[in-house]
This record gives C-alpha cells, structure tokens and sequence, in this order.
C-alpha cells in the first residue's frame, strides 16, 4: 500500500491574474526543475513567511491539468465517458446522480487548456441523464463569462433530452 504521507518541494509563482473579479489564477513552478504531478481538483498546501517572520499557510485547489494531457477534446472525453463513468455508475444504479457541471474544460475557458466544445458538454450531460431515473446539476466552474451562459444552456438541453 502506498504511504498517504505528505510530498514536500520547493515551489515559486511564477505568474498571477484576475479571471474574474473573485477568481485569481496563479501559476507555481517547482524550483527544483522536477515536474508539478498533481490530479485536477486535488488541493495543495503552501507555506511560506511574511516579511515580518509570521509563518503561515494556504491551501490551494489545482483546476488545471499536467501538460501531458492538454488538448484532450470531445473525443477523449466520451472515451473516459464510456469505459470509466458509465459501467462504474451503472453498475451503483443510483435512484439519483449528482452531476458537479464544471465547464472550466470548455475550449475557450481560460485555466484547464482543453478542448471540449458546446456539443461536447451537451452530450456528456444527454449520457448522464441516461444513468439514473433523476439528476441534478450543480455549477461548479467554467471562468469564461462569456461563453458559461450558453454551457449552462447546452448542458441543461442534454438533461432534458
């Protein structure tokens, strides 16, 4: 069995901005040149010390994904749909599925550079719908203003469907 212990490295931001009025990006690198692994929505603590001396620490969720992984589109997304999520849930038979509807995957979101389309999310929501006799959505990203309204939309004909 793998150690659950905590891994400890050497971080730095290397870069910062607003995505939305309450919404901050910041992009760490390791100072040790080795690879920042970490599994999307996972959280990560940072330490660190003012300038006065007070050590303190924040924790961090991660929404965006390794490198390895960036551009994965519709096509990856039905693919991990279709042997991982459908069988496990189908073989629970919920008499209800909790869908946490993120869009931050979307190809024009600004943080998770992937490459899901409008239709994409439609889908996706049309194949949960499929899964239990009742679903529900709850909004829980998507940092383009711009386009978020006309996910929710497509998502909710997928529901429907």
């Amino acid at each position: 069995m793998e150690s659950a212990l905590p891994i400890h490295f050497p971080l730095r931001l290397v870069g910062s901005r607003m995505l939305a009025p309450s919404v901050r990006h910041l992009d760490f690198a390791r100072d040790d040149g080795q690879p920042l692994d970490f599994i999307p929505g996972q959280f990560i603590q940072v330490h660190f010390t003012y300038a006065d001396g007070t050590a303190t620490k924040r924790s961090y969720s991660l929404a965006t994904i390794h490198d390895h992984a960036l551009g994965s589109g519709d096509a990856d997304y039905r693919a991990a749909f279709e042997t991982e999520v459908e069988p496990a849930v189908r073989g629970f038979a919920p008499d209800i599925l909790l869908v946490s509807a993120g869009f931050d995957a979307h190809e024009e979101d600004p943080l998770a550079s992937m490459e899901v389309t409008t239709d994409g999310f439609r889908e996706l929501a049309a194949r949960c719908a499929s899964l239990a006799p009742r679903v529900a959505a709850v909004l829980e990203g998507g940092y383009n203003l711009a386009t978020l309204p006309s996910l929710v939309a497509a998502a909710h004909e997928g529901f429907s469907s």
